[in-house]
This record gives structure tokens, sequence and C-alpha cells, in this order.
């Protein structure tokens, strides 16, 4: 199926948005300002423009993987913060390539509330000085009436 060209008014807008698309990547602080090639620990190295260096294992990167030495170390920095190598014909997103190793929100908030569940059953010296202090006043101290109501639903 072809694609109909945008004509007029409609060709305006889209190149509107594009351009506004262009200026967000460019201002990103997540945006690659160096990209480099460690073969002594095959490391691809990120710098971002807030100044955060990241490296990643190539083998990770199945785009990447296999590939030698020689061919990872001409990497460049194309627009659209894209990775490329030429004589891998293999591009690289850098927001996928962030997402990948620091996780997607969904994946971030799973990891959360795993983190908080084994926080809540972790004991302190002072946790065990609460449920002491609390035990001599009868127990945990009860919520409010209207506290248990948006909770329970009554």
């Amino acid at each position: 199926m072809r694609r109909k060209k945008a004509r007029g008014s409609e060709a305006a807008r889209q190149t509107r948005l594009a351009a506004r698309r262009g200026h967000a990547m460019e201002t990103s602080p997540y945006r690659a300002v160096r990209a480099a090639y460690e073969p002594e620990v095959r490391k691809l190295v990120l710098e971002l423009a807030n100044g955060a260096e990241i490296h990643v294992p190539v083998d990770r990167l199945e785009e990447l993987a296999g590939a030698s030495d020689e061919e990872l170390s001409e990497v460049e920095i194309w627009p659209l913060d894209t990775l490329h190598w030429e004589k891998l014909d293999a591009d690289v997103s850098v927001a996928g390539l962030l997402e990948e190793l620091l996780g997607s929100d969904r994946w971030m908030g799973i990891l959360a509330r795993k983190m908080g569940r084994k926080g809540g059953r972790m004991s302190t010296p002072a946790k065990a000085r609460a449920a002491r202090e609390n035990g001599r006043r009868g127990g945990r101290p009860r919520k409010p009436a209207a506290a248990r109501k948006r909770t329970t639903g009554t």
C-alpha cells in the first residue's frame, strides 16, 4: 500500500511537528554527546548531555553481538540520537538502549513495589523499639475513622 503525500497545510503541519521533536531531542539531557568503544573490556561508552557516563557490554546488544573490535570502534552518533555502525549496518536508539538498561516505567514500578515489600519486612533496631513501645500502649495505634472508611470502602 502506498502512502499518500502530504499536501499544502498538512505538509507544513508535519514539518512543524518534526522541527519541534528535533528541538526536544537536541535539548534533552539524555542525548548522547560522545560514544566510544573500549576493546579491552568490549564495552560501549556513552556520555550523555547531563554528564552521566554509561558503559554497556556490547555482547548484551543483539545488533552488536559477535562483531569485531575494529567494526565496533567505528561508532557514530547520528541525528535523532541514534548510534550507527556503518560496516555492521547497525543502528541503536539511545532512548531504547537506556530503557532496556534502566527499565521501562512499568518495570521500574514493579521493582519499586518489590523493594517496598522487602523493606517493610526488614527488621531494624528502630522498628523493634517502635513495636515494643506500641505493645506497651496496647498495640498498633488505630487509624482515624475517616481513614478507615477510605481504605475499607465503608
